[in-house]
């Protein structure tokens, strides 16, 4: 019996003993606790980015493709084809569902989806349409628009008219559903209740596009509130029900979900309690063995794995802030760019940031390891990576006698990051380079980078950041998304601007030979590192891990995000 029928089982019997003498039987019943360092932002489609928000998203909301989850997953896991969810098939040529040209695609929806209002109502194509129009508005900032906008017809223009709407349009949620009324979006046509017809400005895989970005639907009550401020609603086995005294997310039963619906979740235990901002000393062992944790995340956690290899990641990499006001010695010059990607030592960041039995290499290109394009090469050496002065304050002396670059270092408060903050100061100042270090919560430190406007205040000028590629995503689109967008949301959070290092991007990602496309992709990372919009220091490998308490069950883990599916886990002798 599958997971799914087993569910079924459940809502037609109902409840089942949370106790089973065999731990390979499904349990029913009690409250699974999900403890992590990240923020968990609002749970809107609009406003997710974090991989923590993600998970739970995924257990309230529907999309139109996704990944499903595995038990273990495997090593080349971005070649997993992704499946129906919201949608009702895989479009293809043969039902005549993308056109020969792969230019047209035809997506019908699933029609035994329903959102928990009262009474449950079907969700249509218009709430697709809405959702997608929403992420692409004046008031969100969201990174999966930029993918979409490249290939849509239409769409990135929209995005554009959002985003350069001024006054109420973008300050109200009346004003932004008033341009979403007023403005279409060519390439997305809503052909009845359950079917969307998608034109393609060039053909790619919408199927895996979509999976990529998550394309959540949005009901009509969400119009009444901008990004990240309704009251979430559900198509998903459970919805968010409020918060804890200890402030976690708190998800309940969804009482309008049907498994027979729904191919790809499951629901056993009846309360999911997600709790953010947690620190690496309550994510312990102990913890987890009491079962007052029962599954924990952090950066490096050790415990049980996927099975999977591990990715390798930039761990720790500075951008500049390219839309601030034009200085005589600010982060818009390249001789100050220059000066500090001389003066950094390397090796002390590296041993700073280091975590115990984590593989780390000091880092110098923008591809990191296992990624096709990544060599070891040194675009600006200095003695041993330990920083070279003398050639810093030589860059320096191109801007002019007296000039004294003041710089505001932006920094996530997290203790490796601030003693690699502390050094990096020190090497500056051993330069000339006056830099003041700004400590924000990752939370707030991520909204601050993807709000244009502060960049244009100068707010920051230098940003310690970190990368992970998404494990199902397209690593050559979250590259362009670092370097070449320029979208609301995305993580060109400088707003570098480049025609060639567009024109290279595209040719590496075209090109269909691996031989070619590896060296196509290096000539686009030496590019980059010549001009410096950002300063690669650290790789560190990235273990798709998690820790459970010995009462989890069923550990599956969604391939996109390599963290736990919340729907399919059981709770074996579970107290509540």
């Amino acid at each position: 019996m599958s997971l799914v029928e087993m569910s079924l089982v459940d809502r037609i019997r109902g409840p089942v003993p949370a106790r089973h003498p065999d731990p390979t039987e499904p349990a029913y019943g009690g409250t699974l606790r999900l403890h992590t360092t990240e923020r968990i932002e609002p749970l809107d489609p609009a406003t997710a980015h974090g991989p923590a928000t993600r998970q739970l998203l995924w257990a309230t909301t529907r999309q139109l493709f996704a990944w499903p989850a595995a038990a273990v997953l495997p090593p080349a896991d971005r070649h997993v084809p992704p499946v129906p969810d919201l949608a009702a098939e895989l479009p293809s040529r043969a039902g005549d569902a993308v056109s020969a040209d792969g230019l047209r695609w035809i997506v019908r929806l699933r029609p035994d989806v329903r959102w928990d209002t009262t009474p449950p109502r079907p969700v249509t194509a218009s709430d697709v349409l809405r959702g997608l129009k929403r992420i692409a508005g004046p008031a969100a900032r969201a990174a999966a628009i930029a993918p979409l906008a490249d290939a849509v017809v239409g769409l990135a223009e929209y995005h554009a008219a959002a985003r350069h709407a001024g006054g109420p349009v973008r300050s109200t949620a009346a004003g932004c559903a008033e341009f979403a009324d007023r403005h279409d979006i060519p390439g997305v046509r809503v052909v009845d209740a359950y079917t969307l017809v998608f034109r393609l400005r060039r053909p790619v895989d919408l199927v895996r596009l979509l999976a990529d970005v998550g394309l959540a639907p949005v009901p009509a009550e969400y119009d009444a509130h901008l990004p990240g401020a309704a009251a979430p609603r559900s198509t998903g086995p459970f919805r968010p029900v409020g918060r804890t005294d200890t402030g976690a997310v708190r998800l309940a039963h969804n009482p309008a979900w049907d498994p027979a619906g729904d191919p790809l979740r499951a629901r056993f235990v009846d309360r999911i309690e997600a709790r953010g901002d947690a620190t690496p000393d309550e994510l312990d062992a102990a913890a987890l063995a009491s079962g007052a944790v029962d599954l924990s995340w952090a950066r490096h956690t050790t415990g049980v794995g996927s099975g999977s290899a591990a990715t390798w990641g930039l761990d720790a990499y500075l951008v500049f802030n390219l839309r601030g006001p034009d200085r005589p010695a600010g982060p818009r010059r390249h001789a100050v760019r220059r000066a500090v990607a001389l003066a950094v030592d390397r090796l002390a960041v590296a041993e700073a940031l280091a975590a115990p039995g984590v593989p780390y290499r000091l880092q110098h290109g923008l591809i990191p390891p296992g990624l096709p394009g990544h060599r070891r090469y040194d675009p600006w050496p200095t003695p041993y990576h330990r920083g070279d002065p003398e050639a810093s304050r030589a860059a320096l002396g191109t801007l002019g006698r007296g000039a004294r670059p003041r710089l505001t270092v932006a920094v996530p408060d997290d203790p490796r990051r601030r003693e690699a903050a502390e050094i990096l100061t020190a090497n500056l100042a051993a330069t000339g380079i006056t830099a003041r270090t700004t400590v924000h919560r990752d939370g707030d430190l991520h909204d601050l980078l993807l709000d244009p406007a502060s960049g244009r205040a100068g707010r920051w000028d230098v940003a310690l950041c970190d990368w992970t590629p998404d494990g199902c995503a397209d690593p050559g689109q979250e590259l362009r998304s670092m370097v070449a967008d320029d979208v609301a949301g995305g993580r060109n959070y400088g707003g570098y601007r480049s025609a060639r290092i567009a024109w290279l991007l595209a040719q590496a990602r075209a090109e269909a030979d691996p031989g070619r496309a590896d060296e196509r992709w290096h000539r686009f990372d030496l590019a980059v590192l010549r001009d410096l919009p950002v300063i690669p220091l650290v790789a560190a490998a990235v273990a798709p891990r998690s820790g459970r308490s010995p009462r989890v069950r069923n550990v599956r883990f969604l391939p996109h995000l390599h963290r736990v599916d919340l729907t399919n886990v059981w709770l074996a002798d579970d107290t509540g």
